[in-house]
């Protein structure tokens, strides 16, 4: 595959609008990994990554960084800035596109710079949509003090989104070669928003399998310390967190559930805690990488998943958090369909999921996978090697690439 790829397409540019080069998040992790794995499976591959920010970061064989004009004054510097990083862009590709170039990127905030480039690459940029991007935006809710802050806000996180979508929206994904999404429902509603055809490949998300060390096998007694992994920089309630902690104050059976948050921008789950007269079951703790994070997780039971996708407005999707589980060995829970995971019956072992609903999070639900790992004395390691059979880059890499390449 690799060899036909570069006789067809000479390059993918993975184009990147909103890369931080202080404090990478797991978006451009993923992005990252993806890129360099698909160059070492031979594939011509290089990043795009475009920031207001300075650039500090020397530029590799496989990223180079773009430094786009910051907005840092006037009303709406949000959409503005997105809108600058679009232009520095096309500037950019204007100077290196070529015969058999195609680009790839997340679908994001449309307007009018969005619409141009995707005239300027029309028919071979794919779009990867993670989600319904409309009803994410519909969730936000400012926090602002006054009437006329909260006013703005909403306007430019929320209803100015949502309109441009469904406008410009329309004709920008009918430019594009088509979409890679993670579920045949997203790829559905995605194909609803088109004027016109709308291509999408299905393909549930991956995870780097051998960047992950295998955690240690686990008794499930008495006390079951359950850790959640935030990579949203906002506050994100489609993690559904409410869901379990109203879940752990209702639970009156024998065991002990005891909650870590790890990551940044979480305001909204230290306030809910306390709400709840929780603070001494659930612990918040700073983002933490590497070998420290690896260590912390050693600590825990069970891995919390997304729990209220369905607040997105969808049933059915994958996520990185619960990859990562299976790749590090560390049985989970989630609340919504995970169709790659419910049809390999191997994987059903290893998790369990509770309803897409606003109802409590029934902790007794765990128990029969609690007790069919207790008897699963390596579990760590079975999980390991279905992560790496059915869930690594190096799998999803080539399809991806084969359809954005077509």
């Amino acid at each position: 595959m690799p060899l036909q790829f570069m006789s067809e397409i000479k390059n993918i540019y993975y184009v990147y609008l909103t890369a931080n080069t202080a404090t990478p998040s797991s978006v451009q992790q993923k992005i990252t990994n993806q890129i360099r794995i698909a160059r070492e499976l031979g594939y011509h591959v290089k990043g795009l990554f475009f920031t207001p920010e300075p650039i500090e970061k020397s530029n590799e064989e496989d990223i180079v960084w773009f430094q786009a004009p910051a907005i840092n004054t006037g009303y709406f510097r949000s959409i503005r800035q997105h809108a600058s990083n679009v232009k520095a862009a096309m500037a950019v590709i204007k100077e290196i596109d070529g015969d058999g170039t195609r680009y790839f990127m997340r679908f994001g905030i449309c307007n009018g710079s969005m619409f141009r480039l995707t005239l300027l690459l029309k028919g071979r940029i794919v779009f990867n949509h993670l989600s319904v991007e409309t009803d994410e935006y519909a969730l936000y809710q400012s926090d602002a003090g006054s009437f006329a802050s909260r006013l703005l806000s909403n306007i430019e996180f929320k209803w100015l989104p949502i309109f441009l979508d469904k406008t410009l929206g329309k004709f920008i994904r009918r430019n594009s070669l088509g979409a890679v999404v993670n579920s045949k429902e997203i790829a559905l509603r995605q194909q609803n928003k088109c004027l016109g055809k709308y291509p999408c490949e299905i393909i549930p998300d991956a995870v780097d399998t051998a960047a992950f060390p295998i955690l240690g096998s686990k008794n499930f007694g008495n006390t079951i310390s359950m850790v959640f992994l935030k990579g949203a920089s906002m506050d994100a309630e489609y993690n559904g967190l409410d869901r379990l902690m109203r879940g752990m104050l209702e639970y009156n059976g024998s065991r002990s559930f005891i909650l870590t948050i790890i990551g940044n921008h979480t305001t909204m789950e230290e306030n809910m805690a306390k709400n709840l007269g929780l603070q001494d079951r659930v612990f918040i703790k700073k983002a933490l990488y590497g070998k420290e994070l690896d260590n912390k997780l050693e600590n825990h039971h069970l891995g919390v998943g997304p729990l209220a996708v369905h607040r997105k407005g969808i049933n059915a999707t994958s996520s990185i958090k619960t990859r990562e589980f299976m790749a590090r060995g560390l049985p989970f829970f989630i609340a919504h369909t995970d169709h790659e995971l419910a049809e390999n019956i191997a994987c059903r072992q290893f998790h369990t999921v509770f309803e897409a609903s606003e109802s409590p999070i029934q902790l007794s639900g765990l128990d029969a996978m609690f007790d069919r790992l207790n008897n699963m004395p390596d579990y760590p390691r079975s999980m390991r090697e279905l992560a790496q059979k059915h869930l690594d880059y190096r799998v999803k890499i080539p399809q991806w690439i084969s359809f954005i390449s077509r």
